[in-house]
């Protein structure tokens, strides 16, 4: 429906995956390994057989040990985009996951520090923890997107669901109710705890320091996030800003720029993929 209402004409097709079809982690090993080795490694690792999925993988050398972090899907679900693409007579350039794609996007805009890559969404609130140079860690905070924070509105402020979603976005709307500074932030707090608690995880474990956040998603729209998020995480936050570094049609409003670099960041990482 997308495709024939939107008129599309291009006939080529970037595939991005979101982090729930994907399996993304590391192990060690001591010595270079072989192709062969890296392959029963994951195989070990993963809850699939190694001939149901597909696999990639890059390699870290560290002082005493190598790091293999491995990228993996399933075949089945794979092949179901490529079967609907095909019918859909388009050619899948590039099959990919989201936040590879991120990751070279915030590389491609100039940031080659230590950062975590934070999309807020609806349901839930990813992470993406990369050093200068690859990803390094994912991690997902269920039950806390901007769900929980509409039930919480609904329920404490007793106002219909379409209503909250305006309470939310608009903050002239949220000074006409009282308690809603409260509402928001219990639901920051808790949100930012759970953050906090995931950057110091990757402080010990990966021994790294975050020099920066990057908000996408939805969440990047709510009220003061970006000075909230620094203010609580002594680390500099920030947007995506793309049109530092791509030229923009005068067709897109300005305003419509923010809603490109949050929301949209995915689906601009995943087309940039190739000039990337």
């Amino acid at each position: 429906n997308i495709t024939k209402n939107l008129k599309i004409f291009q006939q080529v097709v970037n595939i991005s995956f979101p982090y729930d079809l994907v399996i993304f982690d590391y192990f060690k090993i001591q010595n270079l390994p072989s192709e062969e080795e890296i392959k029963l490694k994951i195989n070990e690792e993963i809850p699939y057989k190694i001939e149901d999925v597909y696999y990639s993988y890059y390699i870290v050398p560290e002082k005493e040990f190598y790091k293999v972090f491995y990228l993996v899907a399933k075949k089945e679900i794979i092949e179901q985009y490529i079967r609907l693409f095909n019918t859909l007579s388009y050619d899948i350039n590039n099959i990919d996951a989201d936040f590879i794609n991120l990751h070279n996007l915030t590389e491609f805009m100039g940031e080659h520090s230590s950062r975590i890559i934070i999309d807020w969404g609806y349901n839930k609130i990813k992470m993406l923890f990369c050093d200068e140079d690859f990803p390094i860690y994912g991690k997902e905070l269920f039950n806390l997107g901007l769900k929980k924070l509409e039930k919480d509105i609904i329920n404490k402020l007793k106002v219909e669901p379409n209503l909250a979603e305006e309470i939310i976005i608009n903050s002239g709307k949220s000074e006409e109710y009282s308690d809603f500074k409260q509402v928001y932030t219990d639901y920051l707090n808790e949100a930012i705890s759970e953050i906090e608690y995931a950057i110091n995880f990757v402080r010990e474990k990966f021994n790294i320091n975050i020099e920066t956040i990057f908000l996408i998603g939805g969440g990047a729209r709510l009220p003061n996030i970006l000075e909230i998020l620094e203010d609580k995480l002594k680390i500099k936050t920030t947007h995506l800003k793309i049109e530092k570094k791509l030229k923009i049609s005068r067709d897109i409003e300005p305003s419509y720029m923010k809603i490109i670099n949050t929301h949209g960041a995915i689906a601009v990482a995943t087309a940039l993929r190739e000039f990337i």
